[in-house]
């Protein structure tokens, strides 16, 4: 079969997509360029750093409530919720997320982006700021305090979709190197709450017990930050809406919103992007639906293979699963940042399923450390990897391989020749957090078989 090589140029950048069946060409419009007749600049690398923030806004919601977590252990203490509400949380935000995306999609050709990312945002900070005041001022029974924050989750889940669809539909239409921004935002929001939670980790093994004023402070800072960080992701996409590029892809003329390319999507369109882009859709579906069946239900519960009496600081359980998690989501983020060289893309759906595939090996990798079995369970799988730094290579690979399948698979969709760019980038998304849903659906066998117990009460 024969190569070909098209260049994607804006500004100064440039990427090089090859295909063997020549099927990755740059699918963009005609489009007005500037009076030089070249694509605008990104100048100071502003539009880059709003989409990146937009990444970080996308799966704050979710980053900021889990984080605090062990504020709401303090506060459901007194109800029959106390040792399930992280699983009342995933589900109540999940599956909304995922239902309101489907339906984002479907209606993608009435919708208005621009104003779906606004209201999103407004709505999240709202959120945001709603629970940072409960953490001042007591409000509701325990009880009563669990459903409000199951219902503000449930709308968090729900906004958060919406925002995903009107910024996955406006980025798709950019360079990839501004898909890439968006996957790097996401990976840079884990880190943040990885740091938070090893610094948190910290101060309670040093404070045995923190107060209940102390973890009332430290959700109330969280909420602030996520507060802030959307606030300013609000201010920066207002300036992106009237920057040159921005207007080179989104024409004042034709609404600042809706390229009329939207106007025509039908099922018809829907079902031929799709029809092209679906082993790409399955690649980040199989990704995400190994990551969260392994990670963090099964690597969670890893611990040290050194005897207490040996370990270093970093290898107690106190830390050793926090560092866990801070090493996944850092080479998660290089992962997804990756695609940012253009040397570094690889756009064949062909190669791409293989890398996904490739994903499998890790249940073995993982079924092999040193899971804990709890009280009630009894190790079925052979212990074969007994060295923490091994371990920690395994899953430095497992978060490199994710993060960087996740954001080639994000670039290209929108590549593909003859598809609806924003639709293609929405699809990808859609079978993303399809994944999350189904691997947290396999997370139970997988914990079951790594235990020899029940996973819905094994401990």
């Amino acid at each position: 079969m024969s190569s070909s090589k098209n260049d994607i140029r804006e500004g100064h950048y440039s990427i090089s997509y090859k295909s063997p069946n020549n099927e990755f060409k740059h699918n963009s419009n005609k489009l007005e360029t500037n009076q030089d007749g070249q694509i605008p600049e990104d100048n100071y690398l502003m539009v880059y750093f709003t989409f990146f923030l937009l990444g970080i806004a996308t799966v704050l919601a979710w980053n900021v409530f889990t984080t605090a977590s062990v504020y709401f252990h303090s506060r459901f203490i007194r109800t029959p919720f106390v040792d399930y509400f992280e699983n009342y949380f995933s589900i109540i935000y999940v599956v909304p997320e995922l239902l309101f995306l489907g339906y984002a999609i479907y209606f993608q050709k009435s919708g208005n982006m621009s104003r779906r990312i606004n209201i999103s945002l407004l709505s999240l900070v709202t959120i945001f700021m709603m629970v940072a005041i409960t953490t001042q001022v007591n409000l509701f029974t325990p009880t009563g305090y669990f459903y409000f924050i199951i219902f503000l989750m449930f709308l968090s889940g729900i906004f958060t979709a919406y925002l995903q669809n009107g910024v996955f539909a406006v980025v798709s239409r950019f360079s990839p190197i501004y898909m890439q921004a968006v996957m790097s935002g996401q990976g840079l929001a884990g880190v943040i709450v990885s740091v938070f939670e090893i610094v948190s980790a910290i101060t309670i093994e040093n404070k045995k017990t923190p107060t209940d004023a102390e973890l009332s402070q430290m959700a109330f800072a969280c909420f602030l930050f996520s507060m802030f960080i959307t606030l300013l992701s609000i201010i920066t996409y207002f300036i992106l809406t009237w920057s040159p590029l921005y207007r080179h892809y989104f024409p004042p003329q034709e609404t600042l919103i809706i390229h009329p390319i939207d106007q025509t999507l039908s099922n018809h369109s829907l079902q031929s992007t799709f029809n092209r882009i679906q082993l790409l859709c399955f690649a980040i579906f199989y990704d995400f639906t190994i990551t969260l069946g392994l990670y963090p239900s099964i690597t969670a519960f890893i611990t040290s293979t050194t005897p207490i009496q040996n370990r270093y600081l970093f290898q107690q359980d106190y830390l050793f699963i926090p560092i866990h998690f801070l090493i996944f989501n850092i080479f998660d983020w290089i992962g997804r940042s990756l695609p940012g060289f253009k040397s570094l893309v690889i756009t064949s759906k062909y190669y791409l399923l293989i890398f996904s595939l490739f994903q499998t090996t890790f249940i073995i990798l993982f079924l092999f450390s040193n899971v804990d079995v709890g009280m009630y369970g009894k190790r079925i799988v052979p212990l074969l990897i007994t060295n923490d730094w091994i371990y920690f290579l395994m899953l430095s690979l497992f978060g490199f391989t994710n993060g960087y399948l996740a954001s080639l698979c994000m670039v290209a969709g929108p590549q593909v020749f003859g598809v609806v760019k924003d639709l293609a980038g929405n699809l990808l998304n859609f079978f993303m957090i399809f994944g999350l849903v189904c691997g947290s659906l396999l997370s139970f066998p997988l914990r079951a078989l790594s235990c020899g117990c029940n996973p819905f009460t094994a401990k």
